[in-house]
């Protein structure tokens, strides 16, 4: 007895997501009640928006889950092979050198981050752990062009037809990739303000790229060709989410801190690069965050103060000035998610010139949203702390 590749397939994407899922449903109340004991809490501040104090090591039961899930599904396919149950090569190419990578990659980020979490570091050394973490899954494409042992943007789509090869110049190629790996990781961790905010937003982002994964392989020409690397890390990174999301739900009893949102980012990052670059996809899931991030640095910058000092500049700040709840904002973040997502993956959006001009109305739509909450001026009193705890 024997099954095909997709069956196999199947039975690793569902065993690796009911694992993340159940070591995350587990490990984060564990955790929480762990640094509530120690005393690793964040107390309320000016610049924070909750009222009591929280720990913030959450990320680090969505890392550890996100490991040891995708661990499971690669002992699994050697479980199957070694069974007798799946005839043949399971892993192409060098798509499980990527899932390691990926892994080495996300250690020093999951460490400095932790640590930042329990004691705030200085930005010198969190900083060069992004790079440090983006460069172990991306420098080996460059060093080794005949294979493709890492991932590297040597390919965008021209909106306006054509393809630009970034792999004809690696300097620029491999500087491009850095730079989206680390924006993406700095991008979530921004709009990571609000109780669920970053955590959905990702969790939705990761079942877009596997829906699309899925509408690709059944529109195939040549055949069912399933990506099935990224699947599996879309699915292992939605399901690590869930776990984590219902004690993030406001009000929330932890946070993901650094350790999630800098994960989060690096795995969305390096998603959307592996098994075809997704980019644009990526943009239109991920536009609000990105639309925020441009905001804050451009308003930081004309206002003349650090790009990267913590304030109350984010969009759903200022919503939340405004007298909505959080869950209004947090709803209102996961609806224009899922709403660009779904057009992204659709098959008659498929076409380049389609994504940059769905991009582009993303950017007008959004646009007036940013500008009246940054003139707006409430009339009636902002809600006091009691009341946005309550979140009525």
């Amino acid at each position: 007895m024997s099954v095909d590749k997709s069956w196999a397939d199947t039975i690793i994407l569902c065993v690796s997501g009911i694992v993340a899922f159940g070591v995350s449903i587990w490990l984060t109340p564990f955790l929480r009640n762990w640094a509530v004991t120690r005393g690793w809490v964040v107390p309320p501040s000016p610049r924070r928006v909750h009222v009591n104090p929280t720990p913030r090591i959450g990320g680090l039961a969505i890392y550890l889950s996100f490991v040891f899930a995708i661990i499971a599904g690669i002992a699994i396919s050697f479980l199957l092979i070694a069974a007798g149950l799946f005839k043949g090569q399971f892993w192409l190419g060098d798509d499980l050198w990527r899932i390691i990578l990926l892994l080495l990659g996300s250690l020093p980020i999951a460490v400095i981050s932790t640590i930042d979490d329990i004691k705030e570091l200085s930005p010198l050394p969190r900083l060069l752990s992004h790079f440090l973490g983006a460069a172990i899954i991306v420098v080996p494409q460059v060093l080794y062009p005949t294979g493709r042992p890492g991932v590297l943007i040597d390919i965008i789509n021209n909106p306006f037809g054509g393809i630009i090869r970034l792999g004809d110049i690696p300097i620029l190629a491999l500087i491009i990739t850095l730079v989206w790996i680390v924006g993406m990781m700095n991008t979530i961790n921004w709009i990571d303000g609000l109780d669920g905010l970053s955590g959905g937003i990702v969790f939705i982002a990761a079942i877009m790229l596997f829906l699309e994964n899925l509408l690709g392989g059944r529109n195939a020409e040549h055949g069912y060709q399933w990506q099935f690397t990224s699947a599996l890390i879309a699915v292992v990174l939605a399901a690590s989410i869930a776990g984590f999301l219902p004690f993030n739900w406001h009000p929330a009893s932890i946070f993901m801190g650094d350790s999630g949102a800098m994960f989060l980012g690096f795995a969305l990052g390096v998603l959307s690069i592996i098994d075809g670059a997704k980019l644009a996809t990526v943009l239109l899931v991920v536009g609000l965050p990105v639309m925020d991030a441009i905001w804050v640095v451009l308003y930081r910058l004309y206002n003349r103060r650090s790009a990267g000092k913590a304030d109350k500049s984010h969009i759903h700040h200022r919503l939340l000035e405004m007298g909505y709840s959080q869950r209004q904002i947090v709803l209102f973040f996961y609806a224009l998610t899922i709403i660009f997502g779904l057009v992204g993956i659709m098959p008659i959006t498929q076409e380049p010139w389609i994504k940059f001009l769905a991009l582009v109305v993303l950017v007008i739509l959004l646009l007036p949203i940013i500008l009246y909450s940054v003139y707006y001026h409430p009339r009636n009193r902002k809600p006091n702390q009691q009341e946005q705890k309550q979140d009525l």
